[in-house]
């Protein structure tokens, strides 16, 4: 891998193990970041940090686990006619609680992808 002059951080995609990652992260002069979110492939944070990762990113793995959630509490309704998932769910107060902590209103539901947005960093202005 050569490293460019203008990156602060480096990354390497679909790197097949920690001993992979090792040896990457072992040849750079500069931090390395992670991609976590493949199946497989991603490693505890501990070991990953251990193997000389300076910063981990999550890509579209927290969406993809949030569809996850949403696609089965929805087959759950529709082959069991149950709600078992409102059990594990988020109250309403425990999302309007996150949510003034990253100052939105109480009007959550219009402001819950500004309020992810903003809290990953990818808000719009």
């Amino acid at each position: 891998m050569q490293e460019a002059a203008w990156a602060d951080v480096l990354m390497a995609l679909g790197l097949p193990d920690l001993d992979a990652v090792r040896a990457v992260c072992a040849a750079l002069s500069r931090p390395f970041n992670f991609m976590a979110g493949t199946k497989g492939k991603s490693f505890p944070v501990a070991e990953l940090a251990a193997a000389g990762v300076k910063r981990v990113s999550l890509a579209t793995s927290l969406y993809r686990a949030a569809l996850t959630g949403v696609v089965g509490a929805a087959r759950e309704v529709k082959k069991r006619g149950s709600f078992g998932y409102v059990e594990t769910s988020l109250s309403t107060p425990e999302v309007n609680r996150l949510m003034q902590r990253r100052g939105v209103s109480r009007r959550w539901p219009t402001r819950l992808l500004l309020a992810a947005a903003a809290w990953h960093g990818s808000a719009p202005p």
